[in-house]
């Protein structure tokens, strides 16, 4: 569960009632925790865990995760923005700061592709959310990466890394053969646990049907718990 502290929900409410819904910075603000990497040791090299499977409860894992209620259950683009950040924090060697901009990014993208009359309120809606993740505990990211990176000697993470590039584009990109000569050089470049974050974030924007959908079991925890109340209250 996303956690903030008292000051940081002070200054939300304050910055909406102000309507500072372009200000990004304040002086005021507290800087966000940074989160470790997952470290391996010598002669180990960081590799995803095989075969990688992404998976999204979409904008419903917290009410902080979507502009507004009626926006994630109507509009596709809001839930991609959500199913790209629960992806990238399960891509093995990404940066969770980085996944955090990519949401807000693509918050504000979907708040600009709306009529004016619509954009202050969406804006507004990002910025808290943006807020909202960039403030939460490290723990959800840093035990995403433990379920979803080994680590492996060195003379075998290169295979691992191709083997997850030739999977992806297997599964989907349509036509294999005529991507062969991409993953080729995609193989080539991707040296690096970072280099295959970066390139999995820019495939999961191409092909978002490489992100599962999945049933978010702490709303459906809190549905049974509303559930239990009001047959109490009969």
């Amino acid at each position: 569960m996303v956690s903030v502290n008292l000051g940081i929900i002070c200054f939300i409410f304050a910055s909406v009632a102000n309507a500072q819904y372009d200000e990004y910075d304040s002086p005021d603000m507290p800087k966000p925790p940074v989160c470790p990497d997952f470290q391996c040791g010598d002669d180990l090299e960081l590799v995803p865990q095989l075969p990688i499977k992404l998976t999204s409860p979409g904008c419903d894992h917290n009410s902080s995760l979507r502009l507004t209620k009626k926006d994630s259950k109507e509009d596709p683009e809001v839930t991609l923005c959500c199913d790209r950040k629960h992806a990238c924090y399960q891509t093995c060697g990404s940066d969770k700061a980085v996944c955090d901009a990519t949401f807000n990014k693509c918050n504000l993208d979907y708040c600009s592709s709306l009529s004016t009359s619509k954009q202050i309120k969406c804006k507004a809606s990002a910025k808290n959310s943006n807020i909202m993740v960039q403030f939460g505990h490290c723990s959800s990211f840093t035990n995403l990466q433990k379920e979803n990176c080994e680590c492996v000697p060195k003379e075998k993470a290169q295979d691992v890394r191709d083997q997850a590039i030739a999977a992806f584009y297997d599964e989907y990109a349509g036509d294999q053969q005529s991507q062969t000569e991409k993953v080729k050089k995609l193989m080539a470049k991707t040296t690096t646990s970072k280099n295959l974050a970066n390139l999995f974030s820019m495939l999961v924007e191409k092909y978002p049907s490489a992100v599962k959908e999945v049933e978010d079991e702490q709303a459906l925890m809190m549905e049974r718990m509303r559930d239990g109340m009001k047959g109490t209250s009969k």
